[in-house]
């Protein structure tokens, strides 16, 4: 009997190969933001109901869809946990020869600064960090309360994709931080600007990640940039339906733009 498991690396290389080739545009694979009206979520309708892994969620989504839009490569960041220097708080070092588990969900090794730079510590203090780390030197950071970090880069190259949980990483240090989620931040232009791919008024409550939608033919793959209900095949098969989003209901206007915003773990 042998034992094994799934190394963390492993989910990072996913995030990347994602990254990488599935968005590539030599590849059969289209992908696409979609949006759909499931109708008020019950008891409460701004209380969204939990998804659930079945043919049936899937076809009453493909039933209440309202249009998609298509996610380019420029739309796709690998992301980590965001994890800002805290005055008080007790760091731990990030040493590949040594055999600890990493708790990724609640990583203390690296700390992003006021300045938006990030750090990785490379000796912990004995103690609560006080100072926190500055500067982009290539040489440690030597901090008074006896902390050394590493520089590593400033999360500001992707300004649109730092929020208040996630950071952006570059592919040199996916492995360092963890990244193996995929931030996909697609602006949604007015419905001038997009085909009328939402309605002119009313809500949504649902979005999703999918593959290769159909055209209403129910046979080619759609592959325009916007596509409206009308445009697109509502029967199954149409599209491998990657992930599903319920949320509280968004209501809109004709010449409303927004940012819309999902999270891919793997």
């Amino acid at each position: 009997m042998t034992e094994s498991v799934l190394l963390h690396s492993s989910k990072v290389n996913a995030a990347r190969r994602f990254v990488e080739d599935f968005l590539d545009d030599n590849t059969n694979f289209h992908l696409y933001m979609a949006f759909g009206d499931a109708g008020d979520w019950s008891p409460d309708p701004n209380v969204p109901d939990t998804p659930s892994d079945t043919l049936k969620e899937a076809a009453d989504f493909w039933s209440g869809v309202m249009g998609v839009c298509k996610i380019n490569d420029t739309d796709t960041t690998m992301v980590t946990k965001r994890v800002d220097w805290a005055n008080g708080t007790a760091y731990t070092v990030y040493d590949s020869t040594v055999d600890t588990v990493i708790d990724w969900d609640n990583p203390t090794h690296y700390v992003i600064n006021s300045e938006n730079r990030v750090y990785k510590c490379t000796t912990a203090g004995g103690g609560n960090s006080t100072f926190e780390p500055i500067g982009a030197a290539d040489a440690d950071y030597t901090a008074a309360d006896g902390y050394y970090w590493q520089y590593l880069y400033d999360a500001s190259y992707s300004f649109s994709t730092l929020t208040n949980s996630w950071m952006p990483v570059p592919d040199a240090y996916a492995q360092t931080l963890g990244a193996h989620r995929i931030l996909i931040r697609r602006e949604i232009p007015d419905n001038t600007n997009s085909g009328g791919i939402l309605p002119d008024t009313g809500t949504y409550n649902q979005t999703a990640i999918v593959v290769n939608p159909l055209q209403d033919d129910d046979v080619s793959i759609f592959t325009a940039e916007f596509g409206a209900a009308s445009d697109l095949s509502t029967t199954l098969p149409v599209g491998a339906l990657l992930m599903l989003d319920n949320r509280p209901p968004i209501s809109r206007i004709a010449s409303q733009s927004e940012n819309a915003f999902m999270i891919l773990s793997f």
